[in-house]
């Protein structure tokens, strides 16, 4: 999003407030930016519309940081390459569960069962290859036994 979308959003959630609100205490409308009610003193708290989860802030350009990254980058690969199975099964009129034990061959764990929902893309020509490899080890395996 460029800054004139951001602003014009920021813009219309501002708007669909209300400008005044009633005091819990004594219901005296009091601006909505206000922390203390003019009337009768009371302490307004506004409620906290932040999530907040335990965890740790770690600089991406440590090397604590650089694992984590690495880590999320090939969450994303991983993911990219299941969708690409998933297109190939398509493609190629396979049964789903082809992608599932393909991404199982590659990377010796199941796929996440969230990615079920995944649209299939287009195989890349390494996926194509890395399928092809496969193909082959399995027929050389079929005519040594």
């Amino acid at each position: 999003l460029d800054e004139s979308e951001l602003e014009a959003r920021a813009d219309s959630k501002r708007r669909d407030l209300p400008d005044m609100l009633p005091c819990p205490e004594c219901a005296f409308m009091v601006p909505r930016m206000e922390r203390e009610c003019p009337e009768c003193g009371y302490s307004i708290r506004r409620p906290n519309i932040v999530e907040v989860t335990d965890g740790r802030l770690v600089d991406l350009d440590t090397p604590a940081g650089r694992a984590i990254k690495d880590l999320s980058d090939e969450w994303i690969q991983r993911q990219r390459f299941y969708a690409e199975l998933l297109g190939l099964a398509l493609e190629k009129g396979y049964k789903p569960g082809f992608a599932a034990i393909k991404f199982k061959e590659r990377h010796n764990e199941w796929p996440p069962s969230g990615w079920r929902r995944i649209d299939p893309v287009t195989p890349t020509t390494a996926t194509r290859r890395w399928i092809q490899s496969r193909l082959i080890a399995w027929r050389n395996a079929q005519r040594s036994a």
